[in-house]
């Protein structure tokens, strides 16, 4: 049963990423926002209605428009007003949060189309796309601007460990950086032969010369694991790599690494992990049309660990349903799993809210209706509650075998 915890965004935001502190009193909003374009009547001479018009003559033109998004950052909770604590012209961008919500990365990216638009593309990088990283370390009540990073160099994603000190910047074309002073200093890690080569072979594929394909960063033991989609004569597999953490600027190479897992014929949603212990989400892929068949897909939960040689191997495969759309995997308390999306259907709603729960660490799953209309949510791994923004409040729910109910 949903319980509501307090009132929070109440300007009906469209949604985005949800955060909320420790003492359960404070919540983030991270969301993505653009100028709202109006529109004036024209009238007679009578003064009768005939046609309406933009009321700017900004507002005609498309680039303008896009030019005019912003990421932005709500902070509020119990007995706080909602406050715009963050506010950067970006088409996009992501963030990272400390469990206290005390330490606060986010890192955006805009482009300028009404000059991308006149130049060649080789010039775009430095002449029109901004990349910038910011840092909080008050709680969002001011954000610096890292100019440790240029605003030329590429960034999708910033992961921090734990202390917010210790992390990755994940770029496009599969480019990674690491710090190990708080985004003071960066250092290059230098990408495995076959995925450079995959870039320069298969340029603008399905996915494959964006990111990875799925990453995790484990915050207490700093290990970094990604996956990537190749396709080898015609055959698609999924490889996972692991990362050790140094604060050696001279080990800065993947590429002397092995990959540790092979998953034949189906992409890698999300990793997570525990001590050395993998939890995987897999969907099979197809890869004919290079896109997801979202009625048909199979959604599994596959469990990997390291043998008595350190050799990693695959230890269970459940399936979990078909024409889901998960997201992030959570890791809860006493054997809980949980991770939020989507089920898709051919006819109306083409598609539910919905959540993926497991009570036995992955070997039963039970598939949750979460309502409709959902804002943002996020899981708590401590308590083993689900927190949801709609409607202006935030509500939650804490996981039991007989809690599957509508809010």
């Amino acid at each position: 049963m949903w319980a509501t915890e307090f009132d929070f965004a109440k300007d009906n935001f469209n949604g985005g990423n949800l955060a909320i502190n420790e003492s359960k009193d404070t919540a983030l909003l991270f969301y993505i926002d653009q100028e709202k374009t109006e529109f004036v009547d024209i009238l007679n001479e009578k003064g009768e209605f005939v046609d309406s018009k933009f009321k700017e003559e900004w507002m005609k033109d498309s680039n303008q428009r896009l030019n005019r998004m912003t990421v932005e950052v709500l902070s509020g909770g119990k007995e706080k007003p909602d406050k715009l604590v963050f506010k950067e012209k970006a088409q996009t961008g992501q963030w990272w949060q400390t469990e206290d919500l005390n330490t606060i990365y986010i890192n955006t990216y805009f482009i300028d189309y009404t000059l991308a638009n006149t130049i060649p593309e080789n010039d775009q990088i430095r002449k029109a796309r901004q990349y910038k990283i910011f840092k909080s370390v008050d709680g969002g009540d001011t954000f610096t601007q890292l100019k440790s990073w240029p605003s030329f160099r590429q960034v999708k994603q910033v992961l921090f460990d734990e202390t917010g000190g210790y992390g990755y910047a994940i770029g496009e074309q599969k480019t990674l950086w690491r710090t190990s002073d708080g985004g003071e200093t960066w250092v290059q890690i230098h990408m495995p032969k076959q995925i450079i080569d995959q870039l320069n072979a298969i340029k603008f594929d399905f996915r494959i010369d964006e990111i990875f394909n799925s990453y995790h960063f484990d915050e207490k033991t700093k290990d970094f694991y990604f996956s990537n989609l190749f396709n080898d004569q015609g055959q698609y597999k999924s490889v996972v790599y692991k990362f050790p953490w140094s604060d050696d600027p001279k080990e800065n190479r993947i590429d002397k690494y092995s990959p540790i897992l092979t998953l034949p014929k189906s992409d890698i949603v999300d990793i997570n992990s525990e001590g050395e212990k993998l939890y995987i989400l897999g969907m099979v892929y197809n890869f004919e049309r290079k896109t997801y068949d979202a009625v048909d897909t199979e959604t599994t939960f596959l469990v990997a660990a390291p043998d008595e040689n350190n050799r990693y191997q695959w230890l269970e495969k459940v399936k979990i349903g078909n024409a889901l759309q998960l997201g992030k995997l959570y890791i809860g308390k006493d054997q809980v799993l949980y991770s939020s999306g989507f089920k898709n259907s051919n006819s109306y709603p083409y598609q539910r809210d919905i959540a993926a729960v497991s009570f036995d660490k992955g070997r039963n799953w039970t598939i949750d209706e979460e309502g409709s209309l959902i804002q943002a949510s996020t899981f708590d791994e401590n308590t083993n509650k689900v927190f949801m923004l709609k409607g202006g409040k935030v509500s939650s729910r804490k996981l039991t075998k007989l809690n599957s109910l509508l809010p």
